[in-house]
């Protein structure tokens, strides 16, 4: 990076709060999902596949689920080692699929091809199952049918004009009504993005319009209405939104509640390389003249030889009727921030810090003091992974989540042995440990993982594992429990743009007895 990259940076930095910064590839990684910093701006579709690589190994592949603009989650196809903060990710050239398997659909002329007047779209369609039989005393069963879509297009008709479509549809029946939010039978409509940007190379600004969401101002969620952005040079951007606040739950269009941004961007570097990207940003939300969240967004990544560093922030400006109710006039709501550091090829260390200040809004404001009872949570997260041999790698991870309001501070740790092509027989092996000290349980999960690729075009994988529950205090009335598990999954590939995905689970013991079954049918377009 050049001097005047580097006084930008730093300019930024002291504008907004100490550094931050960011990965070369996955950003956070939890229970069900796996954050990348790829996003839409850089390529990525829903359905796409990705490689996460480690010290120059592949480790495994994930699947886009949602690609906002600048970040990505997705799910996990396949692993031979815990993913981490910092693995790299890269487009995966798949093997090619034997040229004998059917091919669905026409030639991609119009709807694919970059042709003058094509509509040139790309993307996934996606249809979904899920049941669950409960085989418990509640008899909760669950079923959900869902259809997702996630289309892009770009330059439609010849023009400079873009289409962004992320929309996701479901109907849940239950064995019964568990309460007025979730009733035996409901419909849930889900549209996350569905926008035209304007976005023509021959001038230095771009407009989109629709409902909207900006992958550098998290906190702002989804609007319906306009964001306009204009680039000073390769570097720095600013931008400015403002439309209407969609329903939480339904994302039906809600006129009485407003949203308003505004945003200075700078990045400098490639993927890949050293490089740093940063933002600053306002944004107010309201219901008429009454202020929900009024609050600064700021993010940083930065990514610099073996060192990675990430920050995200939030903090709320408290005035009127907020003030009164959080006691202060400023809050810091939210802070995660993180550093990898590569010592070695084959050694990789990790801290992470993450804090969450629980602010009044309109959607809190009628909770009672006495009954509202969110408080200070914060996290500190130590981790190590170590490729022992080609084949093997190790890891684990220690930390606590302290809760303001909880004498007891909980601890965790996490441990993973990571074996690929065990004994020449293609098989990938994964073996984990997981202890959480608890302020009313002991949890203590072992499980293991077998996975294999056959061919081209199918992969299947075993899993099973144990979860064991001890009450720690009398007052908490929870009784010592267990429960085992054993679950197939895999993946098939009919043809070049058709996939099958499916999970069957059981699950025996105290605690979730029953079946899952998951499938999920996709198009690529």
């Amino acid at each position: 990076m050049t001097r005047r990259t580097l006084w930008a940076v730093a300019l930024l930095l002291v504008l907004a709060l100490p550094a931050v910064a960011g990965t070369g590839g996955i950003l956070v990684v939890n229970a069900s999902s796996v954050y990348i910093d790829r996003g839409a701006a850089d390529g990525l579709r829903e359905g796409d596949v990705v490689a996460v690589q480690r010290d120059g190994q592949e480790i495994g592949t994930l699947q886009v689920a949602y690609a906002a603009t600048h970040s990505s989650s997705c799910t996990v196809l396949a692993s031979t080692a815990s993913f981490a903060s910092g693995d790299r990710v890269g487009y995966r050239s798949e093997t090619p699929i034997a040229t004998d398997l059917p091919q669905t659909g026409k030639p991609k002329l119009a709807m694919d091809g970059h042709g003058d007047g094509g509509l040139n779209l790309h993307g996934t369609l996606a249809a979904e199952w899920r049941s669950f039989t409960d085989d418990s005393e509640a008899g909760e069963d669950f079923t959900q049918p869902a259809f997702a879509a996630h289309i892009d297009g770009d330059n439609l008709w010849g023009r400079p004009l873009d289409l962004r479509l992320r929309v996701r549809s479901k109907y849940s029946q239950r064995s019964r009504e568990i309460d007025e939010e979730r009733p035996q039978d409901e419909w849930l409509h889900r549209v996350y993005e569905a926008a035209l940007v304007w976005n023509c190379p021959k001038f230095p600004y771009r407009l989109s319009a629709g409902r909207l969401y900006n992958g550098d101002l998290p906190g702002a969620g989804n609007w319906d209405g306009l964001e306009f952005q204009y680039n000073f040079g390769p570097r720095w951007s600013a931008g400015a939104l403002s439309g209407y606040t969609p329903g939480l739950i339904n994302s039906a269009f809600d006129k009485d509640k407003q949203t308003y941004g505004a945003y200075l961007l700078f990045h400098d570097g490639a993927l890949g390389d050293n490089r740093y990207r940063g933002s600053l940003g306002w944004v107010g939300q309201y219901d008429g003249h009454v202020a929900s969240r009024e609050f600064i967004n700021m993010r940083n990544t930065i990514q610099y030889e073996q060192l990675s560093v990430y920050q995200t922030l939030e903090f709320d400006m408290n005035r009127d009727w907020r003030e009164e109710a959080q006691g202060e006039s400023s809050t810091l709501s939210r802070l995660n921030a993180g550093v990898i550091y590569r010592v070695t090829p084959a050694l990789r260390l990790r801290l992470s810090y993450d804090r969450w200040d629980p602010v009044r809004d309109l959607y809190n404001r009628e909770i009672p003091d006495s009954l509202y009872t969110l408080t200070l949570q914060q996290g500190l997260k130590a981790g190590a992974s170590l490729r022992v041999t080609r084949q093997v790698t190790v890891g684990a991870s220690v930390g606590y989540r302290d809760k303001e309001s909880e004498d007891k501070r909980p601890v965790f740790f996490n441990g993973d042995l990571s074996v690929t092509d065990l004994a020449g027989s293609g098989v990938n092996a994964q073996a984990r440990y997981a202890y959480a000290d608890g302020r009313f349980t002991r949890t203590q999960v072992p499980s293991l993982d077998l996975q294999r690729r056959f061919g081209h075009a199918l992969d299947l994988g075993l899993g099973f594992g144990v979860r064991n529950y001890e009450g720690v205090e009398a007052e908490s009335a929870l009784a010592d429990q267990s429960s085992s598990y054993v679950r197939v999954y895999g993946g098939y590939r009919l043809s070049r743009e058709v996939s099958l995905q499916g999970i069957y689970g059981h699950t025996g013991g105290d605690v979730g007895a029953g079946n899952l079954v998951q499938l999920r049918l996709a198009y690529r377009l």
